[in-house]
């Protein structure tokens, strides 16, 4: 998770308007991936991270990813859309 992110289901703004949540890391062989979306305190998730992201840290995009690396990827984007689905029900 991105520095600050120490919890991510208590990592709300200063304001308690809104929170970050992350699903868990998933490390690749080039990068580390982590989705992430904001969500409002009563469970719907709002704009600033919606449709919700999965990111590559530390990619080398000239390199690409294996195939490997990129079936890890496709299941991180799974598990992140399933996880926020569940948030919201």
């Amino acid at each position: 998770m991105p520095a600050g992110a120490d919890d991510a289901t208590n990592w709300w703004d200063s304001d308690d308007e809104y929170r970050i949540v992350y699903t868990p890391e998933l490390a690749t062989g080039n990068a580390t991936i982590y989705g992430s979306a904001v969500q409002r305190p009563d469970g719907t998730l709002m704009g600033a991270e919606d449709p919700p992201r999965v990111y590559p840290q530390n990619a080398c995009p000239e390199e690409g990813l294996t195939l490997d690396e990129a079936r890890q990827l496709a299941c991180q984007i799974l598990t992140t859309v399933e996880l926020l689905e569940g948030w919201q029900r």
